[in-house]
């Protein structure tokens, strides 16, 4: 296999997702060279990763604008653009009858992809993967495709790696408090309303972590989530060592690499977290963790398994938000003090 493209049309927490597949096709064919095509926004990661020869960054609005003939001469460049690349092997795991197209205009003598259940997977894949993902971790479950090689495959490797000079960037802005640990990193928000644990939960909890372990508190979010920020200092005692919003991707790894705990919702976050080794806790509602939890470094994922888990979290069918209420800031803490 020479040249490889792995499509995955999704959210950074799944882009995130593909560093371990990435490295164990590197490891079995060292001499593949691997193409990446993600959302435009989501390759803050990956472009520092080496084992990725080349990022394909794809305007989600310019493919999803609701101009028919606009959409269809940008669906048409990219088709062009993946066939001209000659692809030995397409691994498509969006799970949409976009990517799929875009695996069948490649061209490639070998496209694997997950199963449809429509005339799109029987025209743009050669296999599917066989594993079950409701019962399987994302990250196992996009390994599977590897199958086809019919090679030993590696464990599984979440590490994010970091260029020097962003972490030597990180520590100048903020070294003045990293320099003094414990430093704990909350994140209060999420993609996703229903995913969200209560912001004066999260106060309260900062307040204690603070006073049992003089710990400085740094509260992050992402573009629009300056409000959640707000509204959760709030709520606390004193306010925050810092308040920090919508660092670069890769500038977000580095300061979580900094921390000695990172406590937050079932966001991309907590996947970086643990690519770099940082100690954990993830509170999980709508998701299961089993599919879910991030990989690396030392974690705990919190979850009620309710009944309902795996909805659409686009509104709840239930008064509240219950199963990200039923976790208790008596649960977390406990896991707090197993971590820190």
């Amino acid at each position: 296999m020479k040249r490889v493209l792995i499509i995955k049309l999704r959210y950074i927490g799944d882009t995130l997702t593909l560093l371990p597949l990435v490295r164990a096709l590197k490891q079995m064919e060292p001499e593949a060279q691997v193409s990446v095509m993600v959302y435009q926004g989501t390759e803050g990661i990956l472009t520092h990763q080496k084992e990725i020869n080349e990022i394909i960054a794809v305007d989600r609005n310019e493919i999803k604008t609701k101009n028919i003939f606009q959409n269809a001469k940008n669906t048409l460049g990219i088709w062009r653009q993946v066939c001209r690349k000659r692809f030995d092997w397409v691994i498509d795991l969006t799970s949409s009858d976009r990517s799929a197209l875009i695996s069948w205009a490649s061209r490639a003598p070998i496209r694997t992809g997950v199963p449809l259940g429509n005339v799109f997977e029987k025209i743009a894949y050669h296999d599917v993967i066989d594993e079950n993902p409701k019962t399987t971790h994302i990250v196992d479950y996009q390994m599977a495709s590897l199958k086809r090689l019919k090679k030993p495959v590696p464990e599984p490797c979440s590490r994010i790696r970091i260029p020097e000079e962003t972490e030597n960037k990180i520590l100048q802005q903020w070294g003045f408090f990293l320099k003094f640990p414990p430093v704990v990193i909350i994140h209060p928000g999420a993609r996703r309303r229903l995913r969200c644990w209560r912001e004066d939960r999260f106060a309260k909890l900062a307040d204690r972590i603070r006073a049992d372990y003089s710990a400085k508190i740094i509260l992050i979010g992402g573009p629009g989530e300056e409000e959640i920020l707000r509204r959760v200092e709030a709520n606390m005692g004193n306010p925050p060592e810092a308040r920090i919003v919508s660092l670069p991707l890769i500038e977000l790894a580095a300061l979580l690499k900094q921390a000695q705990l990172f406590i937050g919702n079932d966001t991309a976050t907590g996947h970086i977290a643990a690519g770099v080794g940082t100690p954990h806790i993830i509170l999980f509602g709508p998701n299961s963790p089993k599919l879910w939890a991030p990989r690396g470094g030392k974690g705990i994922s919190l979850f009620k398994a309710p009944s309902c888990c795996g909805c659409k979290q686009i509104s709840c069918i239930h008064e509240g938000n219950p199963c990200m209420d039923w976790i208790g800031v008596e649960e977390v803490w406990k896991a707090v003090k197993d971590l820190i």
